[in-house]
């Protein structure tokens, strides 16, 4: 009676090739699942900012945000932001900790370093309207800066804090929030309206004084999904 079997050399030759196909398509695999879990995140983050708007105005009595203590003069101090950002933020938001460039201390809400989605250093355009962040309970860091006769308010938002991957377009986006508290990718545009980024304009980065953000109108788009 004969036997029927593999051979040594076939079992090693099968096992190289599994192994070939798990390091291609493992690494996808990761990167999908990653994407997946940081879209979720930013979802529920806006969700939680755009419900607290809405609490704010209803509690102020006003469909506009322009009429609540989030719209501010010009040259605001650490009390200003205290009573506005820093009362929203605390009030509606519940965060487990503020962060404030008064207090030297914004690392502890957010990272320093930063990346563009093509690699290159972006760690500056956190710092242009970020001056007040809170720590959320799902783990999101929110910077509020508030709207003035110039600009609506200004959301930078890192939907898992100082964790990584901390690149512009992936965990880390720039938002404005017009007078009724809708939510889009924008230029530094007049107080009454958002003039949305187009989707396919994701990561193209503007200077810093007008657009430091990247992809938000286009995960939208594309059903709250990161196809990029």
């Amino acid at each position: 009676m004969k036997n029927y079997g593999f051979t040594l050399a076939e079992v090693l030759i099968t096992l190289g090739i599994i192994g070939v196909v798990a390091a291609m398509t493992i690494p996808t695999l990761v990167a999908n699942y990653q994407k997946k879990v940081l879209v979720a995140k930013l979802q529920q983050t806006i969700s939680l900012v755009s419900n607290a708007a809405k609490l704010l105005m209803a509690e102020e009595q006003t469909f506009n945000l322009n009429q609540t203590y989030l719209y501010q003069s010009e040259n605001l101090t650490k009390e200003d932001f205290e009573n506005s950002v820093g009362k929203f933020l605390k009030t509606y938001l519940k965060v487990v900790k503020t962060c404030n460039i008064f207090d030297n201390n914004l690392s502890d809400c957010i990272n320093e370093d930063y990346k563009l989605l093509d690699g290159q250093d972006g760690a500056a355009y956190i710092g242009v309207w970020t001056y007040y962040c809170g720590l959320l309970n799902n783990g999101a860091a929110v910077c509020i800066y508030p709207s003035n006769q110039y600009m609506p308010i200004t959301l930078n938002i890192d939907v898992n804090g100082k964790s990584g991957p901390n690149v512009w377009g992936r965990d880390a986006f720039s938002l404005s929030m017009n007078y009724s508290g809708a939510i889009a990718e924008t230029f530094n545009k007049d107080q009454n309206s958002i003039d949305a980024r187009k989707p396919e304009q994701c990561g193209v980065f503007g200077d810093l004084t007008t657009y430091a953000g990247g992809c938000y109108n286009k995960i939208v788009q594309d059903g709250w999904k990161m196809d990029y």
